[in-house]
């Protein structure tokens, strides 16, 4: 069950990022967006060019000359005819090049004169900085260009918020601090999670309390799955079904942190083999998220080795040394390997007895 979940979700996104060029090429340099009817239940597809692209509406010019603007939650995909230049480095970016791709994405943006495409790029080049583990570069990025570009933006799936511990230098932890001040929810966000494993956590646990109760419903809902972090100790088995209500209530697109922590706390509870496959889905709903997912796999593969199954946990060692080399949970799987390995052998011994 594990592998099938894995991989069917690599063969999904794989899927799409093949299809992409070809549908975009069949559509004559005009745009093709994909929606759901009113009643969410049949795709309907309209064409023209796209004018605009925000967190409430997408707006398309038609081949009449007139104009129609449909909700953005309604959206399954667009497709559009991309630039050479934004094609190669996208290439790079799913070959988790993020340093290259980075760079590729800039002269993309150079080059580009669509400004919702525009947009795009600043999101992807968002992602690069994050999998480099350049958290501070990525939170002025959000708040100076994508956020400055289009408050609107519908790219919030970017924003720089951590779920793991993360190792702060004293310019992150400043950094973080005047974020708290922010007039910007997203930035206030940002802070609160970077500094929730720091010694001024007590800070973070404030402003996160303040932000659950924000009448904008995903920053309300993404700050109690952050507190969360700081209740594992303490949760009870009860909790389990409340915080996965909770996750129900966010659109796919942020439900990757939150699914995180409740792994945590089903590996807490002693229900281990749910929480494989809970960290698994974050890879599948987050795919490019690259610490999370390497921290993800690196949880998955401990509470493995406590189901005393090294095989598995061995297989998913390979993938977080060969798809996440440079992430901090990739240096721990050396050490694993011989622990599991080492595990096989003593299985083994006991069966033969």
């Amino acid at each position: 069950m594990l592998r099938n979940l894995h991989y069917y979700g690599r063969y999904v996104c794989s899927t799409l990022i093949l299809c992409l060029p070809l549908l975009a090429a069949a559509q004559n340099e005009s745009d093709l967006v994909v929606v759901w009817d009113a009643n969410r239940v049949n795709q309907l597809k309209v064409s023209g060019h796209i004018i605009e692209y925000t967190n409430v509406a997408v707006t398309i010019k038609l081949p009449s000359g007139g104009v129609r603007q449909i909700e953005s939650d309604r959206i399954v995909s667009m497709v559009t005819a991309w630039r050479s230049e934004y094609q190669e480095a996208e290439d790079l970016f799913h070959e988790k090049q993020y340093d290259r791709a980075e760079k590729g994405f800039r002269q993309a943006y150079a080059v580009e004169t669509r400004d919702w495409i525009k947009e795009r790029i600043q999101a992807r080049i968002l992602w690069c900085l994050q999998a480099q583990g350049e958290w501070s570069a990525a939170a002025r990025f959000y708040a100076e260009v994508l956020h400055k570009t289009n408050p609107q933006t519908p790219y919030l799936d970017v924003v720089p918020i951590v779920w793991h511990t993360l190792i702060l230098s004293p310019a992150m932890q400043g950094q973080a601090v005047a974020l708290l001040d922010s007039s910007d929810l997203n930035d206030r966000l940002i802070g609160a999670s970077w500094l929730l494993a720091s010694p001024l956590r007590a800070r973070a646990v404030s402003a996160l309390t303040q932000l659950e109760l924000n009448t904008n419903k995903r920053i309300a809902i993404l700050a109690t799955a952050q507190l969360w972090r700081t209740k594992l100790p303490v949760a009870l088995k009860a909790d389990l079904e409340k915080w996965q209500n909770v996750i129900n209530r966010l659109p796919l697109a942020y439900q990757a942190g939150p699914y995180y922590v409740l792994g945590q706390l089903q590996q807490q509870q002693g229900e281990s083999a749910l929480a494989v496959l809970t960290w698994m889905r974050v890879i599948i709903l987050h795919p490019h998220g690259h610490q999370l997912n390497a921290e993800s796999l690196l949880a998955a593969i401990k509470a493995l080795r406590q189901l005393e199954k090294p095989t598995q946990a061995i297989t998913l060692c390979r993938e977080l040394q060969n798809e996440y080399p440079s992430t901090i949970a990739a240096t721990q799987t050396s050490r694993l390997i011989k622990q599991l390995q080492q595990l096989q052998l003593d299985l083994k011994a006991a069966s033969e007895k």
